[in-house]
């Protein structure tokens, strides 16, 4: 039941009145990441990490020490940015992990364009599971989850509400929770978030599917889908 985000210690003063359930910290050095990861269940990188080279040495010694220590991660954001690099040296992913781009992140993991992912978004999810072997979830209008190249599920909630800054993240946040618990955590996930953006519009209006809102809403939309 223990969350722990780290990111900049100039942030945590600010932060931690506001996330009072989550044990924040800054950065933990390179040669201290084994340790920081060895006992979670589940890790998220990237969000709001930025694309700087000195960030790239950083996410890349992340993923090492997923892979040292087993533990199954989230990428997402600027996290996938830099996975392409990581990669190409013959590097693999723990089991278990999970990718959530959007098309254009897509298109950046698999070498093409966004219209080229969206033509055909199917080959494009099967093509970026094949590559990386984690779980895929390709982001947007019908969110494609790929368990296998050849398990693909097409997630049915959501709406236009969703397409703003944040709700990608929350989708990470919600995804990584959920996999440190139960499998299909990424088809549950995706399910959750978008069914929820659905109660919000029905109730607010498209324009009122707000960052804040969506996450106060999340809670009521699980209690109902635990009645049915």
């Amino acid at each position: 039941g223990y969350i722990f985000a780290y990111t900049d210690p100039v942030l945590v003063p600010g932060l931690s009145p506001v996330l009072p359930e989550v044990q924040l910290h800054g950065f933990p050095d390179i040669e201290d990441l084994e340790r920081v990861l060895s006992p979670l269940d589940f890790a998220l990188i990237g969000p709001g990490m930025g694309r700087s080279h000195e960030t790239k040495s950083y996410v890349h010694a992340l993923f090492d020490a997923a892979c040292a220590t087993h533990t199954p991660v989230l990428i997402d954001a600027d996290g996938l940015f830099f996975l392409p690099a990581w990669l190409a040296g013959g590097n693999a992913l723990p089991a278990g992990s999970i990718l959530t781009p959007h098309p254009g992140e897509a298109a950046h993991l698999l070498g093409l364009t966004s219209h080229d992912v969206q033509v055909d978004r199917f080959a494009a999810v099967q093509h970026l599971q094949r590559r990386t072997g984690a779980i895929c979830v390709l982001k947007g209008a019908r969110t494609l989850i790929a368990l296998s190249a050849t398990d693909i599920y097409v997630n049915t909630t959501g709406n236009a509400g969703l397409a703003r800054g944040g709700a990608g993240d929350v989708l990470a946040g919600l995804m990584a929770g959920l996999a440190s618990q139960t499998q299909g955590a990424a088809i549950l996930a995706t399910y959750w978030h978008g069914l929820t953006a659905d109660h919000v519009a029905q109730t607010h209006g498209i324009q009122g599917v707000r960052i804040q809102r969506l996450c106060d809403t999340l809670s009521e939309v699980w209690a109902y889908l635990c009645v049915r």
